[in-house]
């Protein structure tokens, strides 16, 4: 029997989806497979694939591959290629996805080798998540109110005079208006395509703070930052069913710890 074994792709973000890639391949390191990459199906979007292809290559993530006939089942993580009757892959499709790499030093420390690391010292990168959460709606459990950002970048300013923090958000100026009224500023970024990606997670990967939100959008480049990540209390739960908890790194800090 082969050795490689490969992971379905599924239908999420494309930060959802690096998430996912990482835990297949941490699985692949810790059980002794060989990782061979992620399998897009029938199921996704040609412009999905694409931009998680691209979004991948970037991070030095995958492959991120179509089926081939020469890939058999066994070789599917989780199990069964999907047919037309089955909405989910195999019988436990996500036996392999449930899997801290992040607090690994070894594999971490070879994952960010991969990628080119330098340091914005004049950068504080926000993620402050809005347009698809609310603080009474869906997925409220994933909002962070602005006082949370406003205390830690007040405390920033005071240690950097003149750091120029940036803004990323789906939101509207509305939404972030205290902290714009406080000399913050949008990123330049727009939109979700491959551009505006790349744009902002090379701000967050390398900016001297980054204030990580409850998103893959801000934990994927925080994963590659090595400078200074400050998150939310991570009471937050990703992913399909089961759900997983998102540990952080040990050296992260939280808001109410930052000082």
């Amino acid at each position: 029997m082969s050795n490689n074994r490969y992971i379905l792709e599924g239908k999420d973000r494309v930060g959802s989806q690096l998430f996912r890639d990482l835990c297949g391949e941490y699985y692949c390191y810790t059980h002794g497979y060989n990782y061979k990459g992620t399998i897009t199906t029938d199921k996704i979007k040609a412009g999905q694939f694409k931009l998680h292809q691209a979004a991948a290559k970037h991070f030095k993530i995958g492959p991120i591959i179509r089926r081939s006939d020469q890939i058999t089942d066994d070789e599917i993580l989780g199990g069964k290629w999907p047919t037309a009757k089955t909405k989910r892959p195999g019988s436990k499709p996500w036996q392999w996805y449930n899997h801290p790499f992040i607090q690994d030093e070894k594999f971490l420390k070879s994952i960010r080798n991969r990628v080119k690391h330098t340091t914005a010292e004049n950068i504080c990168s926000v993620h402050v998540r809005r347009g698809d959460v609310t603080c009474d709606g869906k997925w409220s459990d994933r909002y962070i109110n602005l006082d949370t950002y406003k205390s830690v970048i007040n405390l920033i300013k005071l240690k950097h005079p003149g750091i120029d923090v940036i803004i990323h958000t789906d939101g509207k100026d509305e939404d972030i208006k205290e902290l714009l009224e406080m000399g913050c500023r949008r990123s330049d970024a727009r939109g979700s395509g491959l551009d505006s990606l790349i744009s902002d997670w090379n701000i967050m990967k390398s900016a001297r703070y980054l204030l990580v939100s409850k998103s893959m959008f801000s934990y994927i480049p925080a994963i590659f930052n090595t400078n200074t990540v400050i998150y939310p209390d991570w009471n937050m739960m990703h992913g399909p069913t089961p759900y997983v908890n998102l540990p952080p790194h040990k050296s992260w800090i939280e808001y109410n710890e930052f000082k």
